[in-house]
């Protein structure tokens, strides 16, 4: 039964690098409705043809690495090919393993929903710089400054409880309801794919989509 996650400064300081980047996706892939899939607390904000007839919808953690190689490796292709095209939609969605990604994604919250992705994805981009430090939560700042985010709105992107209960009940669901148990995890017109799911895999599971 997964617990809420809760912030403090030694969840920040004490969190261990390694493990926040495993990735432990079941091997079968599963299916979901569509109208299951989408009632979420946070709702989607999609990337390309909204009417599009593919949906696709990830699940990521700013402390994931593997996310971190969908975000730079993946994700340009999936535009290219499908996102610009209208041949599908996109939607990302925050998972919650720890209090790193927890900051994350209040501290983004802040810059206001067109910037929020921008702001998550240059944390992303820069992972190693707060994650393998000793200080994390100073080189978080330091980062979130860079990206447009004053010392003084982080610290009050920390106290957005509502924001974070969302938070810990999108990843409740997440693990409970859709089968989620690592990222990145990403779902193709409701079908969840095994594995860290690559542009490869994603393709070859629109393509078999009726």
């Amino acid at each position: 039964m997964p617990t809420s996650l809760l912030i403090s400064r030694r969840a920040l300081l004490a969190s261990a690098a390694f493990a926040l980047v495993a990735s432990a996706m079941p091997g079968v892939a599963m299916a979901l409705e569509e109208e299951t899939l989408l009632g979420v607390d946070i709702p989607d904000s999609f990337t390309g043809n909204v009417d599009a007839p593919v949906t696709i919808i990830e699940y990521w953690s700013p402390t994931c690495g593997y996310c971190t190689t969908f975000l730079n490796e993946t994700y340009p292709r999936l535009k290219s090919d499908y996102l610009d095209t209208g041949k599908a939609r996109l939607a990302i969605r925050p998972f919650v393993r720890n209090a790193l990604d927890a900051v994350v994604f209040l501290v983004a919250e802040v810059a206001g929903r067109d910037r929020a992705p921008v702001v998550v994805e240059y944390f992303m981009r820069n992972q190693e710089r707060w994650i393998n430090t000793e200080d994390r939560l100073a080189a978080m700042k330091e980062v979130a400054a860079e990206a447009g985010i004053t010392p003084m709105l982080f610290e009050s992107a920390l106290l957005n409880r509502e924001l974070l209960n969302r938070l810990n009940l999108m990843r409740k669901q997440a693990i409970e309801v859709f089968g989620i148990q690592g990222t990145p995890a990403v779902f193709v017109n409701g079908t969840l794919l095994p594995g860290a799911a690559n542009y490869d895999s994603i393709a070859a599971q629109i393509a078999s989509t009726p």
